[in-house]
């Protein structure tokens, strides 16, 4: 949680927490960030983000294997999580890497 409580990073089996989430076998677990809005601005609406996609913009595409241990910064901006999956970045290959998500831009 982030130190404000605003911002929840979490890993879930869940498949209908996010549009689209439909690829993950049931053990899968994918990464996820929820905006309470607390302490947000007034109009801040609550939503949740799933962080464990590749960073090519329309679609993004989901992780090919299992993604877990999500940890956030302080300010909510850097979700860092451990993850078998070798399509989040061209290049990456092997499993068990070491994940640094930028809330603003991606990885």
């Amino acid at each position: 949680m982030s130190a404000d409580g605003r911002f929840v990073a979490f890993a879930s089996l869940a498949s209908n927490l996010v549009p689209g989430d439909t690829f993950a076998p049931a053990a899968w677990k994918d990464i996820f960030v929820r905006d309470t809005c607390y302490n947000a601005p007034t109009g801040c609406i609550p939503s949740t983000v799933r962080v464990s996609v590749t960073n090519t913009p329309n679609p993004q595409t989901e992780a090919n294997a299992i993604s877990d241990y999500p940890a956030i910064s302080a300010d909510g901006h850097y979700i860092v999580f451990l993850s078998a999956a070798t399509n989040f970045l061209p290049g990456v290959t092997g499993n068990g890497h070491t994940m640094v998500y930028f809330a603003k831009t991606g990885f």
